[in-house]
């Protein structure tokens, strides 16, 4: 389990290694003084703005809904791949998150062993 604080508002994160289909929760506690809500979300890979000035919109695979002051809410996440979590009213408040499923090393080698033979 992880703490990340930012500007009072904590994200806790309890992950685990997994089998092929994995899910890990992720729960959001508010100690900030403003309500928070995280989604997540895309960023707009043609704006030219640096820091907090590129665009986001919210693509629909996690939403916590308002989380108030002294509260928390969980989101499950059972998708693979990467995620962009952000409160799109205070984009500071943000992580990218990354599940897989576990892999040994021998699978890794034996893609990177199959990778080379093709060309790749």
């Amino acid at each position: 389990m992880a703490h990340l604080r930012r500007n009072n508002f904590i994200k806790t994160l309890e992950a685990k290694t997994c089998p092929s289909k994995c899910s890990f929760k992720i729960t959001f506690q508010n100690d900030d003084t403003v309500s928070h809500s995280i989604v997540s979300a895309k960023r707009d890979t043609n704006a030219r703005g640096i820091g907090h000035d590129f665009r986001m919109f919210a693509d629909g695979r996690v939403a916590t809904g308002e989380i108030p002051p002294g509260e928390s809410r969980s989101v499950l996440i059972t998708d693979k791949g990467f995620l962009f979590l952000v409160d799109l009213d205070y984009a500071w408040v943000r992580m990218d998150v990354v599940s897989f499923p576990e892999v040994s090393q021998s699978q890794i080698i034996r893609s990177v062993n199959d990778a080379r033979q093709k060309g790749n």
